[in-house]
């Protein structure tokens, strides 16, 4: 391309004609010559996007020939778009002084989430028991972070949720977590079996790797947390009195429960205390022989030895299940005699018997009580014993007692995944 410049009144120029019109000649000649290069450059690109179309409709197999030749063809017309666009942007510099950019912001790329349709799978770890700042136990839920990964169950896919609740202390306001899971590749999102899968396929058997997620089936699946739990069951003669029998139907749902937590949750614990004038543990298989008897109901004692045998237990929930129909009425002293009072409510005994609620509390043992009778007074001390460690109270029937007890474990133990 050729740039040319007015001229001012300045400039030199010969007076003779002759001379002038060979000037002029000159400069017609070169512009010509010119135009004729820059049209020849311009059949010349379009000839190569043409010849360049052939070949790849004619491609049918990579051929190594063809392939060079195409290439080359390639790099020359990349060379002579080149040259011309670096002559059109040295004109353009020329007719402009500036040239204004508009500004960006460059952001990150988005992560697509996984698909909404695959069944998710949820891992919660165990958070802390007490807050590592300060040791304290009063800690509450504040949230939580998700981090999903992609994993392959043959003939399957499932995306699991790596659960990491927060905690907060109620003493300190430190937040607690428990740390991260380790991946194969970092901030990747295939599991490892996915990843043994991919490696299988390509470099063993040889496979293109193309698989869909219409190919795959969809199943549901739900989290499960372990738990131990002691059902108190109270043997006292007043589950046999006035006539009515509230102690079978007590000991179906026992036998019941612990039939559900034997075949649906393997990974539970489910201890069985006899509470009466004191308290002894029995093993579930001599559930169906228990007999109602001696007369007192001594409930702190029973919530001792269930605080012994949770002791024992490494789970991430511990519960007491207590089902009563009357006020507590003995107390198990110092030297081992056995204090009674019939009418219940005895000061003595009722305070023992919060102070052994409040130990449980500080333990983070929750205790859910159901209650066969509806006395003023037994539901006074059981609402205290519900306020005082946050746990359930259900007023309930020897006949619908049964409903009530596995639909709380069943809710406590499972969550719905959407």
């Amino acid at each position: 391309m050729i740039l040319f410049r007015s001229m001012s009144a300045d400039d030199s120029l010969p007076d003779d004609i002759i001379t002038l019109k060979a000037i002029v000649r000159a400069e017609r000649a070169a512009r010509l010559a010119a135009e004729a290069e820059a049209q020849a450059r311009t059949l010349l690109i379009e000839k190569l996007k043409i010849t360049i179309k052939k070949l790849r409709h004619e491609q049918f197999g990579q051929s190594s020939e063809r392939g060079s030749l195409l290439d080359q063809l390639e790099l020359q017309l990349a060379d002579l778009e080149e040259n011309t666009a670096q002559a059109e942007t040295a004109a353009q510099l020329a007719a402009a002084e500036t040239i204004t950019v508009a500004s960006f912001e460059r952001r990150p790329p988005a992560r697509r989430p996984l698909p909404a349709h695959l069944p998710r799978e949820r891992i919660v770890y165990p958070a802390p028991a007490a807050c590592p700042c300060c040791g304290n136990s009063r800690l509450r839920k504040i949230g939580e972070d998700v981090t999903e990964t992609l994993e392959l169950i043959p003939r399957q896919w499932k995306v699991i949720q790596h659960v990491r609740e927060k905690f907060s202390c109620r003493g300190c306001e430190a937040i607690s977590q428990p740390p991260a899971p380790s991946h194969p590749i970092a901030r990747g999102r295939a599991g490892p079996t996915l990843l043994a899968h991919v490696l299988f396929a390509k470099y063993g058997l040889h496979l293109p790797l193309n698989i869909e997620y219409r190919d795959l089936q969809v199943h549901q699946c739900e989290y499960q947390s372990s738990c131990a739990t002691v059902l108190m069951l109270d043997c006292s003669h007043s589950m046999i009195l006035y006539g009515e029998d509230r102690f079978t139907p007590a000991k179906k749902v026992a036998m019941a429960l612990s039939h559900l937590i034997r075949t649906q949750y393997p990974g539970d614990s489910l201890s069985l205390i006899l509470f009466h004038d004191s308290a002894e543990e029995v093993p579930l298989s001599q559930l169906a022989r228990v007999k109602v008897g001696p007369y007192y109901t001594n409930t702190r004692e029973g919530l001792r030895l269930a605080q012994r045998i949770l002791q024992r237990q490494r789970k991430d929930m511990k519960q007491i299940v207590m089902i009563t129909d009357g006020k507590p009425s003995a107390l198990t002293l110092e030297d081992g005699r056995i204090y009674k009072n019939a009418f219940g409510l005895d000061p003595l005994v009722v305070s023992q018997t919060l102070e052994e609620v409040s130990k449980c509390k500080r333990a983070g043992v929750m205790i859910n009580t159901f209650m066969l009778a509806s006395d003023y007074g037994l539901v006074q001390f059981v609402q205290k014993v519900t306020e005082m460690c946050r746990g359930k109270a259900y007023f309930t029937t020897p006949y619908t007692l049964g409903q009530y007890l596995l639909m709380d474990y069943m809710s406590r133990k499972t969550k719905t995944i959407h």
